[in-house]
C-alpha cells in the first residue's frame, strides 16, 4: 500500500497513536530526536524493515512500552525541538543514504490531548526489497556495527526489526515481491482470455504526472521559472480529466472568476493569458503560472532574492531609510550582503498564502467528497538566511533573522485532501507548510498562532 500520511485524517493518525500497540506495521518510540547516531540507525533499521513489509508500516515517536505495565504504552509526546528534528526531507536523506532502492517516507507532526507526537508513515517497497548499502557503526565502539552492509531488514514475529537470517524468512520477502509482478500477469493474462485489451496499469497521477511534464516543459524558457531553484507549487483534483473544460475560453473565465485580491490580485488578470494546447500560463510580477484544461494549476517562482536588483534595492533601503546608516553593524551586513543568499520572511509567506487562498476558492468546482492533491516544493534552500524589511519600521537593521542559515537542500510536502477538508482547514494547512518551512531555518521562533495571524490577515479576517 503506497500512500501518504496526507490521505488520512489527523483522527486517523491519532488512532494509530492510541489504539495500537506494536506489531508487523507499528512500532513505537520514546520520546526522541533526529540527531544521535546511534537513535538514527535504530529508526533506519525499523523503516528499512517496514519498507520490506507488505504495506509497509508506521512509526510513532514519543509513545514508550510502560516499564510497570508491560504490553501497555506511555502516551509521553515529543518535544517541539524533538519534533521539528523529524523534517521528512532530512529523515529520507539519511535513510536513503544508506539503503537502496529508494525508501518513500513521510514524517508527519500530530497533536493528541496537548502533546505532540511525530508519525512517519513507510511505504512498502515497490519491485525490489530494501537493502543496506552503507555500513554505520557505533561512535562509541567503532567495531560495533549499527547497520550491516548487505543486510536486508525484516520485521520478525516478535514485532522486532531484524536481519533477515533464515530460508522461512526468505521465502516470504520473496513472495512479497512476486505477487506484485503476479498479480499484474495474472490481470492481463485474464483480460487476454476474455478477448478484451490489456489491462491498463496507468493511474490517474500518472495521467497528471504526464501533463506536469508537458506544462513544465512549455514553461521552462520563461523568464520567470526555473527548474531548480524557488518554489514549484501545484495543486489538482485526484481524479483524472483530460478535458473538465473543454474550450481555453471556458479556462480563462474560471481564473477571471476565481482570482483573489488580498493583499494582491493571484493570479494577475490585467495581462492576457498565452494559450497553450493544454490550458493557459502567464508570466509576471516575477512569477509564472498555469492553469490545465484537465485542472491542474501549476506556480513557479525562483527567488527573486537572488537577483541583483533585488540585492541593490535592499542596498539602497538600508543606506536611505535606516536611521542607523553608519552603525558599524550596518556596514559589516552591507560586506556580507552578496556573499550569503537569502530568503524574504514576508515573500515566503505571502506565496504560501496566496496559493492556499486560491484553492480554497477554486475547490467550489469540485464535488462533495472529491479529493485534491497539492505539492510545495521548495528547491535549492541550503545556505539561505531569513531577512525581513518589517525590521526597518522602527528604525532597526535589516540583517539574517537567524544567525544559522538552512542547511537543508529542499522541502516537498504533499498531501490529499477531501475538498471539505479544504474547505473547513486549509488555514490550518497552510501553516503547516509554513512551519515546515520555517523549521529548516536554525533559532526560527514563528509560531503557529503568529502563523495563523498572518493567514487571517490574508483572508481579511482581522
Amino acid at each position: 500500500m503506497e500512500t501518504n500520511p496526507g490521505i488520512f485524517s489527523d483522527e486517523y493518525l491519532r488512532r494509530i497513536i492510541t489504539d495500537t500497540g506494536e506489531n508487523v506495521n507499528v512500532d513505537a518510540k520514546r520520546p526522541m530526536a533526529f540527531d544521535d547516531a546511534s537513535e538514527k540507525a535504530g529508526l533506519a533499521k525499523d523503516i528499512a524493515a517496514f519498507a520490506n513489509s507488505e504495506n509497509g508500516g508506521w512509526l510513532v515517536i514519543g509513545k514508550g512500552e510502560s516499564k510497570t505495565e508491560p504490553g501497555k504504552f506511555d502516551l509521553e509526546g515529543v518535544s517541539d525541538e524533538q519534533a521539528a528534528s523529524f523534517e521528512t526531507t532530512k529523515v529520507a536523506q539519511w535513510v536513503n543514504s544508506r539503503f537502496s532502492p529508494e525508501i518513500r517516507l513521510e514524517c508527519r507532526r500530530v497533536e493528541h490531548d496537548a502533546k505532540s507526537f511525530v508519525v512517519i508513515r513507510i511505504n512498502e517497497f515497490h519491485d525490489v526489497p530494501v537493502i543496506c548499502t552503507k555500513q554505520c557503526n557505533d561512535p562509541d565502539n567503532p567495531r560495533k556495527p549499527l547497520l550491516g552492509i548487505g543486510c536486508i531488514y525484516i520485521r520478525g514475529t516478535n514485532a522486532e526489526s531484524k536481519p533477515l537470517q533464515t530460508q522461512d524468512e526468505f521465502r516470504q520477502l520473496i513472495g512479497v515481491a512476486t505477487k506484485k509482478r503476479r498479480d499484474d500477469f495474472i490481470q492481463h493474462f485474464d483480460a487476454m482470455l476474455k478477448g478484451r485489451p490489456p489491462i491498463d496499469k496507468t493511474t490517474d497521477q500518472d495521467r497528471f504526472n504526464r501533463e506536469l511534464e508537458k506544462i513544465r516543459s512549455d514553461l521552462h524558457s520563461q523568464e520567470h521559472y526555473s527548474e531548480d531553484s524557488g518554489y514549484e507549487i501545484l495543486f489538482h483534483p485526484s481524479t483524472y480529466q483530460e478535458e473538465r473544460w473543454k474550450e481555453l475560453a471556458e479556462v480563462k473565465q474560471f481564473v477571471r472568476g476565481h482570482a483573489i485580491a488580498r493583499p494582491e490580485e493571484f493570479p494577475y488578470r490585467q495581462t492576457e493569458p498565452t494559450p497553450r494546447a493544454w490550458g493557459i500560463a502567464d508570466s509576471t510580477y516575477e512569477e509564472t503560472w498555469a492553469l490545465a484544461k484537465s485542472c491542474i494549476f501549476y506556480f513557479n517562482k525562483p527567488f527573486p532574492e537572488d537577483k541583483r536588483s533585488k540585492l541593490q534595492r535592499i542596498r539602497k533601503y538600508i543606506r536611505e531609510d535606516t536611521e542607523q546608516s553608519n552603525d558599524s553593524t550596518v556596514q559589516e551586513f552591507l560586506a556580507q550582503l552578496e556573499n550569503f543568499r537569502w530568503i524574504e520572511i514576508e515573500t515566503a509567506l505571502v506565496t504560501f498564502i496566496k496559493i492556499f487562498a486560491l484553492m480554497r476558492r477554486f475547490v467550489d468546482i469540485f464535488e462533495p467528497g472529491e479529493m485534491i492533491h497539492y505539492e510545495f516544493h521548495i528547491r535549492d534552500l541550503r545556505k539561505r538566511y531569513l531577512f525581513s524589511f518589517h525590521t526597518l519600521k522602527h528604525g532597526r537593521l535589516l540583517r539574517p533573522e537567524y544567525r544559522e542559515p538552512c542547511s537543508a537542500p529542499s522541502l516537498s510536502i504533499v498531501r490529499t485532501y477531501s475538498v471539505e477538508d479544504i474547505i473547513g482547514n486549509w488555514q490550518e494547512y497552510c501553516v503547516d507548510v509554513m512551519s515546515r518551512f520555517f523549521e529548516l531555518f536554525p533559532g526560527v521562533s514563528l509560531s503557529r498562532d503568529g502563523l495563523m495571524e498572518w493567514v487571517r490577515q490574508y483572508a481579511g479576517e482581522k
